[in-house]
């Protein structure tokens, strides 16, 4: 690792068109957060047709070359195009060789990267390099936030955000206001109070009754959790929704017209679960625009294995 690459933000690239729609929306918000941007390519050897990996020999050791230097020279195209693109910008190409999860991970982990952006397809249609295995498996408990970049991200869009008055919540929460206040954007706050059929037919059964107590703790929470937010971005409008939906659909119906949709990653709320991981899971492959995962904070760190290093150069 450089001292160029820390804090950088970090795109994977694979020279489809969403890997490259990735890294032109990662170069801007690079530019925008004023930090170096690590342009990864992984080559990982596959079967022809299939896309499937496979295990490296001394008889594929050619095809592994070929691989190799097609893929240096997409990325050193890819990097002086961006270079291009936004002058003044630190670009920082690096080809690896290998698992794509693990090495991505891994150099995430080496540069301590603020955010990791990845296409919604892959350039291997059975093997699906970044969404297909890669993203999915990156974006279900980020340790750093990770934007998939997917549909169209309107410029004058608000930024929609997923709360539930939880933990993970109150993360995403933190992530889509820095956002929305670098942007200049409006903040649209969701909360689905329901995720499942049941809780709709008990929310009718109590407002026939006139009884809006579970709503109104429901509600309550999260403007709660809004208000603890509202001295750090004062110039930051905010809208706050409130509905007895699907959290997914909830989201989506949302996010049409937004230029970023934010989730957080396995969130329990005292009253519900509104960014599940079905529910990540669900926005991540049908959203409009681009969504931005933050998961939850470590709880016991000496439990988990860490990602090799790798070389930077």
């Amino acid at each position: 690792m450089t001292a160029l690459t820390t804090g950088a933000v970090v795109v994977g690239y694979d020279g489809s068109t969403g890997s490259r729609d990735a890294v032109a929306w990662a170069a801007a918000e690079a530019g925008n957060r004023a930090r170096p941007l690590v342009v990864a390519r992984v080559v990982e050897p596959q079967w022809p047709v299939t896309g499937f990996p496979m295990t490296v020999t001394h008889d594929f050791a050619f095809d592994q070359d070929l691989l190799r230097n097609a893929a240096n020279t997409e990325l050193t195209e890819a990097a002086d195009e961006t270079r291009d693109a936004h002058p003044g910008l630190e670009v920082v190409p690096v080809l690896l060789d290998g698992p794509p999860v693990r090495l991505l991970a891994a150099l995430v982990d080496d540069t301590a990267a603020t955010l990791l952006v990845l296409g919604s397809s892959g350039a291997s249609g059975a093997a699906g390099a970044l969404l297909g295995s890669t993203a999915t498996t990156l974006v279900r408990s980020p340790d750093t936030p990770t934007v998939v970049v997917r549909g169209a991200s309107h410029a004058t869009g608000p930024v929609v955000v997923g709360v539930d008055g939880s933990p993970t919540s109150e993360r995403a929460l933190g992530f889509a206001l820095d956002h929305a206040a670098r942007h200049g954007a409006e903040l649209v706050a969701v909360h689905a109070w329901s995720d499942r059929p049941i809780d709709a037919v008990l929310s009718a059964l109590f407002r026939a009754e006139g009884d809006n107590r579970p709503i109104d703790a429901a509600e309550l929470l999260v403007n709660d959790q809004l208000r603890r937010w509202s001295d750090d971005y004062p110039t930051v409008p905010v809208r706050a929704l409130h509905k007895t939906d699907r959290p997914a659909h909830a989201l989506l119906e949302e996010a049409t017209d937004a230029r970023l949709l934010v989730v957080g990653s396995h969130g329990r709320g005292a009253l519900t679960r509104l960014v599940t991981g079905s529910v990540s899971h669900a926005v991540v492959h049908r959203s409009p625009c681009p969504v931005a995962v933050v998961g939850p904070a470590h709880e016991n760190p000496a439990t988990e294995q860490a990602p090799e290093s790798v070389d930077l150069g």
